[in-house]
């Protein structure tokens, strides 16, 4: 069950579940971005597969979905109320694991547990979406750059996105580009070779420094802008 706010590794492995829980109190996201990484854990595989740009939106901002969000994302499957929590559980048990219509049986539990969510920012604002997020990579940086909102949830992810790393933006960029015909195997092989390079070549050691270690919220990225050095640093962590 989504709680209070899941991001990184976790939510990779949530997405592996058949039936993904979220609440009124549901926070997910993506942030890997401030630390030098990428949405690792199968972020490859299902961030192509999101409506339109919405994908690529996630990975450089770090935007923080709530439950409708993860609804029209594809993050989450089912919206239950955050009190049947210990209500649900106690129907598992109970549940027949052995019915054939084991899926159905598993979505009619959690439709007796519904709750209504708050509107989704990423549906209302898919068409502004599609349109910061076209075009080349160094088109949708320059659009944040010169971007004046006064929306708050934009404000945030522009902050996100223009402190994150450059390093981190070509590799986001690539992801968004992988066929959605790869299995989750190929995914998964390809994001094992980058993770390693990201932690011995890449921005990952100093994000999390800056974030976790020293908390000084201050990283030195190797790069500060796009350009053809970081451009080609980032094809040889996406080489195998």
């Amino acid at each position: 069950m989504g709680g209070r706010h899941r991001d990184g590794g976790r939510l990779g492995l949530m997405m592996g579940g058949s039936h993904r829980l979220v609440t009124e109190q549901s926070m997910i996201a993506m942030p890997e971005v401030s630390i030098g990484l990428y949405p690792d854990v199968g972020g490859s595989y299902f961030l192509p597969r999101m409506p339109a740009k919405t994908g690529l939106f996630l990975g450089l901002t770090a935007y923080r979905m709530n439950a409708a969000d993860a609804l029209y994302t594809g993050v989450a499957t089912h919206a239950v109320n955050r009190d049947s929590h210990a209500q649900i559980l106690q129907d598992l048990q109970t549940f027949d694991w052995m019915r054939d219509d084991i899926n159905h049986g598993l979505d009619q539990l959690m439709s007796q547990h519904a709750s209504l969510q708050p509107a989704s920012t990423l549906v209302s604002h898919q068409a502004l979406i599609n349109q910061l997020m076209q075009g080349s990579l160094a088109d949708i940086i320059g659009r944040f750059q010169q971007l004046d909102t006064e929306l708050v949830w934009l404000q945030r992810a522009q902050k996100s996105l223009l402190k994150g790393s450059p390093l981190s933006w070509y590799i986001a960029y690539a992801q968004s580009q992988l066929s959605s015909e790869l299995s989750l195997a190929e995914c998964f092989q390809w994001e094992l070779n980058l993770s390693i390079n990201c932690c011995v070549k890449g921005d990952f050691c100093e994000g999390v420094r800056a974030l976790l270690v020293d908390k000084d919220l201050a990283p030195q990225w190797q790069y500060n802008q796009l350009s053809a050095a970081a451009s080609e640093h980032a094809k040889q962590l996406m080489s195998a």
